[in-house]
């Protein structure tokens, strides 16, 4: 999948005219330079319109950049902040702030699925816009304007800026472009704001006017009427606009970080002077209509980064082999043995394949069962270990202790009752929630009746389920082999199996499952979430890392080498349990926001 990445700051020092450098870290600590953000300077909540795009992103490999703070003419950094590209996709609202060493500094990052919806080409000039200058006659405002798109309730993310033209009151803006994708995704009606600003060399700019508008008003020409404080404020009006494409973005040259943000034009160009977009001829313009809407319906398929970023919650369940084939769990050579270090193959295949399917899962409770044994006496293929364990320390804690829980191994291997109960445990997720369930299923061996298998796994072609059977230690797999490949070519393909020794490739047909269920069943994904309250992580100097970057005397940034080996393994160390802090406060934040809803709720009823 291709993905957006757009970041901003708060809380910079005084006097400071920041730049963001992002890199890409590898998982062997290798970095790779994305880009680098325009100057703002005397900036103290920087919001910069660069874009950054990573491709070929896949569930199963974690994704780390680093965003590096710096200020203009000075060569060390001001800190930086390491982040989990698809943690942060999977976060609500799809952004997560860090805390840098400095207290009130923090960096944003916020992750969206990338769209080739083209590019919109644009010119703008405005009529009557007021004075803030505040010296009457003498001086008029500088004004420049802003597209922004709604993040997050309350934050709007600036996609572009233009620059300023000193003192004009009639300012005629050059022609322009900006990415569709960035100012709307694909969709023409969605809403995003134009803000008209007046410059000043201090950062402190003053809002002159404000509008909130569509891609489709920009398309239709239609004037664009501004309103301050709830007064009028002037008017826009679009001298052109067309999409171009869609495309690629294309890589275009760094930023200088040493050009001034908002370099006013000495003297405001004469419309004459001005390249207008031409209107186009009535063939041209049939022509550019059916050009859209194929594009529109190219973009109407919903990918697997679609559903995550509008909310969608994928839920993970595991079913454990606890049949008597797996060994005595107080021998060594059993394969549920526990060792004080490290952990045996169950324990490794849970942690691994659960920490990445856990990143999109916010409130951190998975159904834990085993089968094969007896329990009380009576045998069960499906009894739970934990109804919800939390988070996948507590699946790991769950797995531990059920060897404590007075049950007996035996046979035979029956997977049948456990895929059902996950059918019934995927439905009842259904309904307001937009939910897609992963069955986890452990084993040591193939099932003993492969028709009852298949006639289980047929059952779950109209559930929002996927099945990954992983198989565990050196038994002989070749009936779980067979079974999946007969379900999947005879019913919608959900299942599949891999060994514990190839975990890589476990979960890479999940987007594709999902996003074919859900077409098949005409739901689409939800508009990007919005947040209310930002997740903001503290501080850590275990996380602080330092890539190697050097800023010439143009202020281009280039990567100098890589991280320090001892500090990137310490760092990974540091990551690995923050996703578990991160999975926690994802879960918290879930739960109190469940309270808060029905304290509103109730308010609500009082009061009417």
């Amino acid at each position: 999948m291709r993905l957006q990445l757009s970041v901003w700051a708060e809380g910079v020092p005084k006097g400071k005219h920041p730049f963001a450098v992002v890199t890409h870290l590898s998982s062997q600590g290798t970095s790779t330079l994305l880009g680098q953000t325009e100057v703002l300077a005397n900036s103290i909540h920087p919001d910069w319109t660069k874009l950054f795009y990573l491709d070929n992103i896949t569930l199963t490999q974690t994704t780390h950049v680093v965003v590096t703070l710096f200020s203009d003419k000075e060569s060390s950094s001001l800190g930086a902040a390491v982040f989990d590209v698809q943690a942060v996709l999977g976060t609500p609202g799809g952004t997560l702030a860090k805390q840098l060493k400095n207290p009130s500094t923090k960096l944003f990052l916020h992750v969206t699925p990338a769209k080739a919806a083209g590019i919109l080409n644009f010119q703008f000039r405005a009529v009557d816009l007021p004075n803030v200058e505040g010296m009457g006659l003498w001086n008029k405002s500088d004004p420049f304007f802003e597209l922004q798109r709604l993040r997050s309730s309350g934050h709007y993310d600036a996609v572009f800026r233009s620059t300023a033209i000193n003192n004009s009151l009639q300012p005629v803006w050059l022609p322009s472009c900006v990415q569709v994708d960035a100012l709307c995704g694909d969709d023409y009606n969605q809403q995003f704001r134009m803000v008209i600003y007046d410059h000043n060399n201090d950062g402190e700019h003053v809002i002159m006017g404000s509008a909130v508008l569509t891609l489709q008003q920009l398309l239709n020409k239609a004037d664009i009427v501004l309103h301050q404080a709830g007064r009028p404020a002037g008017k826009i009006i679009v001298m052109g606009a067309q999409v171009v494409g869609p495309t690629t973005p294309t890589p275009s040259p760094p930023p200088t970080p040493s050009s001034p943000f908002g370099q006013a034009l000495d003297t405001p160009p004469a419309e004459t002077d001005i390249a207008v977009i031409a209107a186009p001829t009535t063939q041209q313009h049939k022509q550019q209509q059916q050009q859209q809407q194929q594009q529109q319906q190219q973009q109407r398929e919903p990918t697997f980064a679609n559903y995550i970023s509008g909310g969608c919650q994928l839920r993970m369940m595991v079913a454990i082999d606890v049949t008597a084939s797996n060994g005595d769990p107080r021998q060594t050579t059993s394969l549920h043995h526990f060792q004080d270090q490290g952990r045996n193959a169950y324990e490794t295949t849970i942690f691994t394949l659960g920490s990445i399917v856990a990143k999109f899962d916010s409130d951190q409770k998975f159904p834990v069962w085993g089968f094969g044994a007896k329990v009380n006496g009576v045998l069960s293929h499906c009894f739970p270990l934990q109804t919800e364990a939390e988070g996948i320390s507590g699946i790991l804690e769950a797995y531990r202790n059920t060897f404590r829980q007075g049950l007996a191994m035996s046979s035979p291997r029956d997977f049948s009752q456990v895929i059902q109960q996950a059918v019934t445990e995927s439905r009842n997720l259904q309904g307001d929630t937009q939910a897609y369930s992963i069955l986890l299923l452990l084993t040591n061996g193939g099932p003993t009746d492969i028709d009852k298998t298949l006639a289980a796994l047929q059952g779950t072609k109209d559930s929002p389920l996927s099945i990954v059977i992983v198989g565990v230690g050196d038994g002989t797999f070749d009936g779980i082999e067979t079974v999946v490949a007969q379900h999947n070519s005879g019913c919608r393909e959900n299942a599949r199996y891999v060994h514990c020794r190839s975990l890589q490739t476990a979960l890479d047909h999940i987007p594709a499952q999902l996003e074919t269920y859900f077409i098949q069943h005409n739901v689409y994904p939800r508009p990007e979430a919005l947040v209310d309250d930002i997740e903001v992580h503290p501080y850590n100097a275990a996380e602080e890392i330092e890539v190697p970057i050097a800023i010439n005397n143009e202020g281009n940034a280039t990567v100098t080498g890589n991280v320090n080996k001892d500090k990137f393994n310490k760092l990974m160390k540091c990551l690995q349990d923050g996703g578990r802090e991160l999975m926690k406060h994802q879960r918290m934040y879930s739960k109190h926001k469940r309270t808060i809803n029905r304290m509103q709720q109730q308010l609500k009823r009082m009061f009417n």
